[in-house]
């Protein structure tokens, strides 16, 4: 596996993009009102890469991953400069540990080498040797909030625990989960772990892999799992749109249907959920109060989004969105921002609006 940080492409296939990239920056200022954010930028990962569909951002959000064309990309999130890039093939999820340190990656294992968890050093912008054989198709992973465990999907069906210095087998989740695992989630405080599969059976476990009650049937294929950042409480997410709140215990507290939901992400504060939306009717971010699931906010899209990351304010407004859309680029939607003195009189020079 190789790291390296140049792009490259033809003439032709450049201006393409570039004209393509000029059209999609005047066509959602207008449909991205409703939250204040606008399309702004895009990072490039290589001139002719076709697809991308996975991000992650770190927890202080200053780089942002990204898998595209059997790579893994590292972009710093403010500027959109490529930091760095690890040939990995068909990777199936991104998850960085808690301290940032380390950028965890469910690849695709070989009859060669049966290996399909790799550990990226961020610091260091380098491989660790040390790899496990879990589930190389499964699209979540989970770090334990004190990062020295990670959760996975076994080879073997479960779920299992591997310890971050060895990626040595702690526990396994087992008993529950006979199809694809398709949702894994710690509490915050690292207590418990929520796991679901796509026969929509679901579980809560203790720390030490012990379940907590009996395990659980939703009625239909889950494909998203989370507990709230408080840890009172777990939300899960069906193909068909169905989202429901419930207790620790078990218990029924809120229920709606979004058509075309695909993930689930909280603010910080836990007051709100954001829900990724893909249909015919909305294409984009609904921003719901979590407390009675009315809708707060709505961000709307102009192209397929296959995941998004997001920084907020410390009022739980979203200023940033990265967005996936399964091509070579990250869509980048910003808050809008009017500097003083923007279209007032006086010289510029430099003709951004505002007066030198």
């Amino acid at each position: 596996m190789g790291c390296t940080s140049n792009m490259q492409g033809g003439y032709g296939v450049r201006i393409k993009l570039l004209l393509m990239l000029a059209i999609l920056v005047l066509m959602p200022i207008a449909s991205a009102n409703p939250t204040g954010l606008t399309y702004m930028d895009s990072t490039w990962s290589t001139y002719d890469a076709d697809d991308g569909d996975l991000i992650a951002l770190n927890p202080n959000k200053t780089i942002l991953a990204s898998s595209h064309d059997d790579s893994v990309i590292l972009f710093n999130a403010t500027s959109l400069e490529k930091i760095a890039t690890f040939s990995m093939k068909r990777v199936a999820a991104l998850e960085f540990s808690p301290d940032g340190t380390l950028l965890a990656v469910n690849k695709g294992s070989t009859v060669q080498l049966k290996e399909s968890i790799k550990l990226i050093d961020i610091p260091s912008l380098s491989v660790l040797d040390v790899g496990v054989l879990a589930d190389d198709k499964a699209t979540d992973i989970a770090w334990s909030p004190d990062g020295q465990v990670i959760a996975a999907p076994g080879s073997e069906g479960d779920v299992e625990l591997y310890r971050e210095e060895d990626l040595s087998l702690k526990t396994t989740l087992g008993g529950v989960h006979n199809v694809d695992v398709t949702c894994i989630d710690y509490s915050s405080d690292g207590s418990h772990i929520i796991t679901g599969d796509e026969s929509g059976r679901y579980a809560v476990w203790d720390s030490q892999g012990v379940r907590q009650g009996d395990y659980r049937d939703f009625g239909q294929p889950l494909i998203d799992c989370k507990f709230t950042p408080d840890g009172t409480e777990y939300v899960l997410l069906d193909e068909n749109g169905k989202i429901s709140s419930k207790s620790t215990d078990g218990s029924d507290k809120l229920t709606i249907n979004v058509d075309g939901a695909n993930k689930i992400m909280f603010s910080e504060s836990g007051t709100r959920m954001h829900v990724v939306t893909y249909s015919e009717e909305f294409k984009g971010l609904l921003t719901y109060e979590y407390d009675s699931f009315l809708v707060a906010k709505r961000t709307t899209f102009f192209h397929r989004a296959e995941d998004v990351e997001f920084k907020e304010d410390a009022n739980s407004r979203l200023q940033t969105l990265y967005v996936a859309g399964g091509t070579g680029q990250i869509a980048l939607y910003l808050r809008d921002m009017i500097p003083f003195g923007f279209n007032q009189p006086g010289a510029d020079l430099d003709g951004d609006l505002v007066p030198d």
